[in-house]
């Protein structure tokens, strides 16, 4: 289980990198501003070291971090499929692997906590 909290902070650490980019390079990704993409720079930060240390407090809000991104992406993704026809691969992936780290987040709470 350690390896893939190591493989979600290198996600996280390269998203937060890409929302780096967009902020210079705007056609990169979805439209959204600038503050946003700061944001998520702090977020995907963030998210990279927690996933490393996994502090008790963590699942909880990676949780609320999790129903945003899902609630985001999905829709982003359903308009994507819906009004231009094409597929959000990005969106695929973060809506694939959010639940699954939230998951191996809560397991992992409960194995230390016992």
């Amino acid at each position: 289980m350690a390896r893939a909290f190591q493989i979600f902070a290198l996600g996280f650490a390269i998203s937060a990198a890409f929302h780096l980019v967009a902020v210079f390079m705007p056609g990169i990704s979805a439209p959204s501003p600038v503050w946003r993409h700061l944001l998520f720079v702090g977020i995907n930060g963030a998210a990279a070291a927690h996933m490393i240390r996994r502090p008790r407090w963590f699942p909880y809000a990676f949780a609320l971090l999790c129903v945003q991104q899902l609630y985001s992406h999905g829709t982003y993704a359903w308009d994507s499929w819906e009004i231009f026809g094409r597929i959000d691969w990005a969106s695929i992936v973060v809506l694939a692997t959010m639940p699954t780290a939230l998951v191996l987040l809560v397991m992992d709470a409960r194995r230390s906590a016992a």
